[in-house]
């Protein structure tokens, strides 16, 4: 029995884009070596960061907010008339209406005083 003759192997370009004769033709390219390794990083990190989020966390608990006390009861006058709210404690400070009468003063004459000292 008789073999049919093997097929010539078609001539390899001399391009940037394909193998050389350096390579073997069943070798990888190089561009496909850099994205195996690529995708192996990825797919590392990818399973860590599922693993993290996967894993329980012991929840942090809240700290709680103390009272605002005004500075006068300390023994020292306040500057502008009041104790000025914070992002901490404003909603603490709103309920209190001596706090808007405070407030209100302020508006109404040392305002001008505190914006020139802001120049």
């Amino acid at each position: 029995m008789t073999h049919p003759p093997a097929r010539p192997t078609p001539p390899i370009a001399h391009n940037s884009s394909t193998r050389t004769h350096a390579f073997d033709p069943a070798s990888p390219h190089p561009s496909q070596i850099v994205l195996s390794i690529i995708c192996c990083y990825a797919t590392l990190i990818g399973g860590f960061k599922i693993k993290s989020m996967m894993s329980a966390k012991t929840p942090v608990p809240a700290v709680p907010v103390a009272a605002p006390t005004p500075s006068a009861a300390a023994g020292k006058e306040l500057r502008w008339g009041f104790e000025p709210p914070t992002m901490e404690n404003f909603d603490v400070w709103g309920e209190n209406a001596d706090n808007w009468k405070k407030w209100e003063a302020f508006m109404d004459g040392k305002v001008e005083e505190w914006a020139n000292e802001l120049k």
